[in-house]
């Protein structure tokens, strides 16, 4: 149960470390599907840090420039780290 804990903890704090660098780095780099010019919120970037970390994949906000591109592989490759570290601490249980 403490390796869940763990694991929470773990994916929580990286959707809101990565929501916080989308949020830094400026709209500019980032275009809503929709077509809306409305300026992205703290939310919004919070909604695409969790659509990544949980991997559904429908976030409403793509990214445009190779910056935020690049930020949204290093998020998914976090994910990724997350995911075998939990898969190899259960085997060894």
């Amino acid at each position: 149960m403490k390796l869940l804990k763990h694991a929470f903890t773990f994916h929580f704090i990286t959707v809101i470390i990565f929501a916080i660098i989308y949020y830094s780095i400026s709209s500019d780099h980032f275009v809503s599907i929709t077509g809306s010019n409305t300026p992205f919120t703290f939310v919004d970037y919070f909604n695409l840090s969790i659509t990544i970390q949980s991997s559904v994949g429908l976030s409403s906000i793509l990214p445009i420039t190779n910056l935020a591109k690049t930020i949204i592989i290093l998020q998914q490759c976090t994910l990724l780290l997350g995911n075998v570290s939990i898969v190899y601490f259960f085997s060894q249980l």
